[in-house]
């Protein structure tokens, strides 16, 4: 199982980016596509303590 963090040039859909009209939108990700955002799960968990404060 790999963890990936969603940051900066993850490609993904936000609200943002879309014209009105447009909704109920679904993409796929190629995951060799995303291998550099690939983080340990103490990374991930070591974020999220640091994000509860």
């Amino acid at each position: 199982m790999s963890i990936y963090q969603v940051r900066p040039g993850f490609p993904r859909i936000t609200p943002d980016i879309l014209r009105p009209g447009v909704g109920r939108v679904r993409y796929q990700v190629d995951l060799k596509d995303i291998d550099g955002f690939v983080v340990t799960l103490e990374t991930m968990l070591s974020d999220l303590e640091a994000a509860r404060g």
